[in-house]
């Protein structure tokens, strides 16, 4: 567990603690108070301090967290109005576990014997934990490239590494810059991609493919309105402007690209009905998220896109990707509200796949504030960049067109030697009057026979009348 930073002041009557500690799930945070004993959870953080003083819970303790900054403001009540509370300002003091209260070695001499706590007694064991004051600077060493919107954030990957592991594909990104991480996304996408998933989607595809390809875009008859409960999340915003760079202003709207394509593809993967793997199967997706890579160029960030949803998914299928594509063309082509109905929609679904709530605190909270100030023209002017950009399969570097060729060649062969089969077949039934068609059967000798026909490119009809297959019967029965 981390100790969070934290510091400590007083009025008359009561005790602030302000605890800085960013990227937490809000449902799982907890504070308990009882007299000079304060503990504070909110995973990965642990405050545990030991006051100077009595305080209590009252009507006048409260709670207030800024969603920005990350921080929590707990106000406690004194027990005692106007007590002054000493070395409030020395963290090392607070931090030290009450003296009364730390446990004793437990020394059992021979003959004698230990008396168990009784069962249910609570045990603070588990409260006495380690906790040392960080250190900023050895924070800022390891923190040398950012991410999340606008690049604001560092150090995530020393402070929740274990959360960060789960959620996203690159590793240590502290310490890589943009080049580094789209080698490394690269690089694993092509030891990733499974050849013979692709082709199986491709050349047999399931029912739930076919329907997914068969759905209609998303909000092409409907009217776009916000439910009352997105209402009040985009009230609950901080209201704040953005001061960003042209360059900053061309990655963020190709993010919102990036996450508007992967949101459109699961749809059509769960035909409209996401489930529990969403929020797993659309960060995957968006080579942002799953790698905090930046992007400026739109047709770069589109091969980025459907070369995972190829690779990752449950279905990857180049017909579907491209469809994906015209998908998101069609959501910016409705405007800014489509735009934010669908991050809003993945902000839900992040928040019910924990721990991708990082994400959220990391992306979708501020773009959702920030598309709404985007000008509609802007967004029809990007509507038609990405209607207008022609992707390939050769853009994948995956080799598709080759795979697609020799799997095509293979099921072309195949249906070849079927063919020659059910011939041989007719030969055997009309040479024997007496032979029970379900009696019978091609042996390897014939399959090797009709198979070397096709590879050699032998392209005419069998006939029973034919010199090679009656010299090859003839010998197959004298061997008999």
């Amino acid at each position: 567990m981390i100790t969070p930073h934290f510091r400590v002041s007083q009025d008359n009557d009561h005790v602030y603690l302000f605890i800085h500690a960013p990227y937490t799930n809000l449902k799982e945070v907890e504070y308990f108070s009882n007299e000079s004993d304060f503990r504070f959870v909110a995973s990965p953080y642990f405050l545990r301090l030991n006051l100077p003083g009595l305080v209590e819970e009252s009507e006048g303790s409260d709670v207030h967290y800024d969603l920005e900054k990350g921080d929590f403001t707990v106000k406690l009540q004194k027990k005692i109005p106007g007590e002054n509370f000493k070395d409030l300002d020395l963290l090392s003091v607070l931090l030290a576990p009450n003296p009364q209260k730390t446990l004793q070695p437990k020394i059992t001499l021979e003959g004698e014997s230990t008396v168990a706590e009784s069962e249910g007694e609570d045990s603070s064991d588990e409260w006495f934990l380690e906790q040392t004051v960080s250190d900023n600077k050895a924070k800022e060493a390891v923190s040398c490239y950012g991410y999340g919107f606008a690049n604001k954030a560092t150090g995530l990957f020393r402070s929740h590494e274990a959360e960060m592991m789960e959620i996203v594909d690159i590793r240590n990104a502290d310490l890589k810059d943009q080049e580094q991480r789209r080698r490394e996304r690269e690089v694993k996408e092509l030891e990733d991609f499974n050849e013979d998933h692709y082709l199986a989607d491709l050349m047999d595809p399931l029912s739930l493919l076919l329907n997914a390809l068969k759905m209609a875009p998303p909000y092409l008859d409907s009217d776009i309105n916000l439910t009352t409960e997105e209402e009040d999340y985009i009230i609950s915003l901080p209201k704040k402007s953005y001061l960003v760079s042209k360059v900053q202003k061309k990655i963020l709207s190709l993010t919102v690209v990036a996450l508007v394509y992967s949101w459109a593809y699961d749809r059509r993967v769960t035909e409209g009905d996401h489930c529990i793997e969403s929020g797993w199967a659309i960060a995957k997706v968006c080579p942002v998220l799953s790698y905090f890579e930046d992007f400026e160029d739109l047709r770069f960030l589109l091969v980025a896109c459907v070369r995972r949803s190829i690779t990752y998914p449950m279905l990857r299928s180049w017909d579907l990707s491209l469809l994906t594509i015209k998908d998101t063309s069609s959501i910016f082509r409705k405007g800014k509200l489509a735009i934010l109905k669908c991050l809003l929609k993945v902000r839900k679904l992040f928040m019910e796949s924990d721990p991708r709530y990082i994400l959220n605190q990391l992306y979708l909270d501020d773009l959702c504030v920030w598309i709404q100030f985007v000008k509609e023209e802007k967004i029809k002017l990007l509507a038609d960049a990405i209607e207008k950009c022609e992707i390939k399969k050769s853009d994948m570097n995956l080799n598709l067109d080759e795979l697609e060729y020799a799997a095509k060649l293979v099921a072309e062969e195949e249906r070849e030697i079927g063919e020659m089969s059910k011939n041989l077949i007719k030969i055997k039934m009309e040479d024997s009057d007496d032979i029970d068609p379900e009696d019978i059967y091609l042996n390897l000798d014939e399959l090797e026979y009709a198979a070397n026909l096709v590879a050699e490119g032998e392209k005419r009809e069998i006939d029973p009348e034919d010199s090679s297959l009656s010299s090859f019967y003839s010998t197959d029965s004298e061997s008999d």
